[in-house]
């Protein structure tokens, strides 16, 4: 939420687009002031390898927050009372995730192909 807030501060004319995988999303009731990031920016739950059904949203919002949204149609996006969307959006199926990439590193192993190769260098 800190890091939302100081963006929308420092480009109030854009449009935020806040991504994260649909494992997160799931958890988001348990974030520090999450109903907050509704009203901030959009946001885009991304799926997770391996997808064995698409995911319905409203179905892993918080249970407080779920009167602030409306379905518009698309089963694939919510609406927020500020305007803003929850948006699902499925992508490639390769299982990479952040937890993996430090796992290899603490351990001395490859990320090659895991991460561009300047973020690899750093």
């Amino acid at each position: 939420i800190d890091t939302l807030l100081a963006l929308a501060e420092r480009h109030r004319r854009d449009r935020l687009v806040f991504i994260l995988g649909v494992d997160a999303f799931r958890d988001i009731g348990h974030w520090r002031r999450y109903r907050e990031l509704f009203a901030l920016c959009d946001i885009v739950v991304t799926s997770r390898p391996p997808l064995r059904r698409v995911p319905r949203l409203d179905r892993m919002l918080p249970a407080a927050a779920r009167r602030e949204f409306v379905c518009d149609g698309d089963p694939m996006q919510l609406v927020h009372v500020s305007g803003h969307r929850i948006v699902f959006r499925q992508i490639s199926e390769l299982n990479i995730s952040s937890s993996d990439i430090r796992t290899r590193l603490r351990a001395g192993r490859s990320v090659r192909y895991l991460v561009p190769a300047p973020v690899a260098a750093y």
